[in-house]
């Protein structure tokens, strides 16, 4: 594997933990954890998704119990601060990461989109290169 790219991840994860996208995803998350009431109310939410998800993905239908359910405690959700912020903040760090992760697979992007029409055109470090 090519190691200039593994330090650069590495390096990548480490600019990730000191963004103050994540350190105020750590705060609102710690928050939400010091709080019995909020912290509960979480854990439920989260175990309710990933439940239904995991029947989804066996193929399983979800019951309208299990669907209203799911709706009522995301109205419950909605009414905590403490959960609504940590949900806030963890969609600022995952449109960041989805950004990097653009830029990241923006060569793979541009050689696909390319190749549609025969040959192909990239840049790789600076210099226009065409694949057949």
């Amino acid at each position: 594997m090519n190691r200039e790219l593994f330090n650069i991840a590495n390096q990548l994860e480490n600019a990730l933990r000191n963004s103050s996208e994540f350190i105020h995803l750590l705060n609102q998350y710690e928050e939400v954890n010091a709080n019995p009431s909020s912290k509960n109310l979480f854990k439920t939410f989260n175990q309710m998704q990933m439940n239904l998800y995991q029947k989804q993905m066996q193929g399983q239908e979800v019951t309208q119990q299990e669907a209203d359910t799911l709706q009522k405690l995301t109205a419950r959700i909605q009414q905590d601060e403490k959960i609504t912020g940590l949900m806030e903040a963890d969609f600022h760090l995952n449109t960041l990461v989805m950004d990097i992760n653009k830029m990241i697979l923006k060569p793979v992007e541009e050689l696909y989109a390319h190749s549609q029409g025969g040959n192909t055109e990239s840049f790789h470090r600076g210099q226009n290169i065409r694949y057949y």
